[in-house]
C-alpha cells in the first residue's frame, strides 16, 4: 500500500485528484495540503512514497519541497503551466500532469507509477 502526498493550492483540482485516487486499490493514505509549509509537516510526519505537487503554489514553487523528500519518492508534478516539463523531467519527476487533464490520463500516469 501507499502513502500518496496531494500539494494543489486550487481546491477543485485538489479534489478532482484525491477523487480518482481513492478509487485506486494501492492508495492506502493520501494527505492533502494546499501550501509549501502543510506539505513540508506532512513530509516530517509521513513516510510519503508518492507525491503530486502542483509547481506554482501561494507560498512559492513545489520544486523547492524535493529537497525534503526522501531518497526513491515517486513525483508527479500536475500544473497548469509547461514550461516546467523539461526541469521536471531532469528532476526525475515521473509524469507531468497539464491541467486540465482527462481521468484517463490520470489512470495512465498510475500506471507508469505502479510499474516504475
Amino acid at each position: 500500500m501507499t502513502v500518496c502526498l496531494v500539494v494543489e493550492d486550487e481546491p477543485l483540482a485538489r479534489r478532482k485528484i484525491c477523487d480518482l485516487l481513492r478509487q485506486t486499490a494501492w492508495i492506502d493514505t493520501i494527505h492533502e495540503t494546499a501550501t509549501l509549509a502543510a506539505a513540508r509537516a506532512v513530509i516530517k510526519a509521513h513516510d510519503v512514497e508518492l507525491a503530486f505537487l502542483d509547481i506554482q503554489l501561494p507560498d512559492g514553487r513545489s520544486l523547492s519541497l524535493l529537497d525534503d523528500l526522501s531518497a526513491g519518492v515517486k513525483i508527479v508534478f500536475t500544473t497548469a503551466f509547461d514550461q516546467y516539463a523539461v526541469t521536471a523531467f531532469e528532476l526525475q519527476a515521473l509524469d507531468y500532469l497539464v491541467k486540465p487533464f482527462s481521468e484517463q490520463r490520470f489512470k495512465a500516469t498510475l500506471d507508469r507509477v505502479q510499474t516504475a
